[in-house]
């Protein structure tokens, strides 16, 4: 039985890995076996909801005409079920290149380009699937990229969808969407420390220095930032270094740092996927309606802290798997466990 969680993901798309020694542009490089799966960040989310907490989330996005029903077969193959929006144009692929160094090269490629009418649609699929069932307590996730052409408000208007059904809504994105997302009231969003300093103050380093001393503080003030802009809760990452998480609480808003646990990582592809999937099984395990921005109902009680830590062994476990979105739920228990 599908469970009651609805990851709108946009963009979605085939992705592929490939591993090699060494990549050397301008040569002929040869690889080990490479594999293919469903892709898009909803996807992720979608799969480390499966295997690591044993819930089974709808994903809904726009699907390309040229390789929509491969795509389908993709996320058939994994059991994991999907409602698509058909668009004209083909289906993004992105290849990412693992070397033997752990150095990963991702190259993504665009989306087919949707407009107003396009996200209409979405939105209105989204809308149905919420009212249509006797199942409460649901949560909704935007998850990803807009594709080219998509309203910058997208978002916002999935956070005002899902607070008229009555629904949690968290937002994993970038830019004015995320902003505008924020500022709708979603009751999570949950960027890492470069794109939420880009988003609050215009300008940040692509890459991050995880392991600068004012790393942590930073992403407190930028979490604390989202929520104050109108967030119910944030959570900044700063890979490996730790997370900074803020939300608002009865008598203050509140806040604070949580240090990531210390795995070795295989590949690092979709671990703030899985650090999402492991927010929504915990406030899908709470009980809980909506939390935070858009809602009255249940914000105070959930345990943002604790959601957060078991968000941060969900990712943990997932970068020690070769594949990525692939969680373990007794490495996730061990990992909580310290």
């Amino acid at each position: 039985m599908r469970d009651n969680i609805l990851l709108v993901c946009p963009n979605l798309g085939i992705d592929h890995t490939v591993r090699l020694a060494r990549l050397e542009p301008g040569t002929v490089t040869r690889t080990g076996p490479g594999w293919t799966v469903a892709g898009g960040k909803g996807a992720n989310v979608a799969r480390a909801l499966s295997t690591g907490a044993d819930r089974q989330a709808t994903t809904l996005g726009f699907a390309g005409t040229a390789g929509g029903p491969y795509l389908e077969s993709l996320f058939a193959a994994e059991s994991l079920p999907l409602s698509t929006i058909g668009v004209d144009g083909a289906v993004r692929t992105t290849t990412a290149l693992i070397e033997d160094s752990g150095r990963v090269t991702l190259l993504n490629e665009p989306g087919p380009a949707v407009g107003p009418a396009q996200w209409a649609s979405l939105l209105a699929a989204a809308t149905r699937l919420l009212t249509s069932t006797v199942r409460i307590g649901w949560s909704v996730a935007g998850s990803g990229s807009l594709p080219p052409g998509s309203p910058a408000d997208s978002y916002a208007r999935l956070v005002e969808a899902a607070h008229r059904a009555e629904a949690f809504c968290a937002i994993d994105s970038t830019g004015e969407p995320l902003r505008l997302a924020a500022a709708a009231g979603a009751d999570l969003v949950c960027p890492n420390l470069s794109e939420a300093e880009t988003l609050i103050g215009g300008t940040a380093a692509e890459q991050v220095d995880e392991q600068a001393p004012d790393v942590p503080d930073r992403a407190l003030r930028a979490a604390e930032s989202l929520v104050r802009l109108g967030a119910g809760a944030a959570t900044v990452t700063a890979g490996a270094s730790g997370v900074g998480v803020a939300w608002r609480a009865a008598d203050r808003p509140r806040s604070q740092w949580l240090v990531t646990p210390r795995v070795d990582a295989v590949n690092p592809i979709g671990a703030g996927d899985s650090f999402l999937a492991g927010l929504l099984a915990a406030v899908g395990t709470a009980s809980v309606g909506t939390v935070g921005g858009g809602s009255e109902n249940a914000g105070d009680t959930t345990d943002w802290p604790a959601a957060t830590q078991q968000a941060m062994a969900f990712a943990a476990s997932s970068v020690e798997n070769e594949r990525a979105g692939i969680v373990d739920p007794v490495r996730v228990a061990q990992l909580l466990a310290g």
